[in-house]
């Protein structure tokens, strides 16, 4: 099918034998579906299928098909294929390959990048002015921010950098 090139995320699919039954599976249960797109209990069937076996794409030609063919089927039919290939393409090319992170530990990780900023910002500004009317203490806190910070957030950086090369390094050529 044009447009999708062989650098998929999913897994090869299975071996011969395997794939030929698999094809021959699918082939029968595609009949199904095109003899009336409309049942959607064909549909399901089919696309349990081929996400089992991997046949996404072959899936994904077949269902361009019906929504091309205005004057084959029906605009409620044709809608209910639109649906299943949209279904598809998100599977396929959408799906996350790593679980995410869960957003509250990555805003806390933000929050507390911001919050380092901001103190080594004030610890320059403590260092610049000469007496900027705050506490003893509290200057010379912010003054120590301006390393520590400074170490930290080239730590956060270096870390964030080797993730992504080790990410590319896995990903699949």
């Amino acid at each position: 099918m044009p447009g999708l090139d062989e650098k998929s995320p999913l897994p090869a699919p299975a071996a011969a034998p395997e794939a030929a039954a698999a094809l021959a599976v699918e082939d029968e249960l595609w009949r199904n579906v095109a003899a009336d797109p409309g049942v959607e209990a064909a549909q399901k069937t089919y696309l349990g299928h081929v996400l089992r076996h991997n046949l996404m794409r072959q899936a994904m030609g077949r269902y361009a098909t019906i929504v091309d063919a205005k004057d084959r089927y029906t605009i409620e039919q044709r809608r209910l294929a639109r649906q299943y290939h949209q279904y598809l393409v998100k599977t396929m090319f959408f799906n996350p390959r790593a679980p995410a992170v869960p957003t509250t530990a990555r805003a806390y990780k933000m929050v507390g990048n911001f919050l380092i900023t901001v103190l080594m910002l004030g610890g320059i500004a403590a260092m610049i002015g000469d007496d900027s009317g705050i506490p003893f203490a509290l200057a010379a806190f912010l003054k120590l921010m301006v390393p520590f910070g400074a170490i930290y957030l080239s730590y956060v950086i270096w870390s964030r950098l080797r993730q992504v090369k080790e990410r590319d390094a896995n990903r699949p050529n």
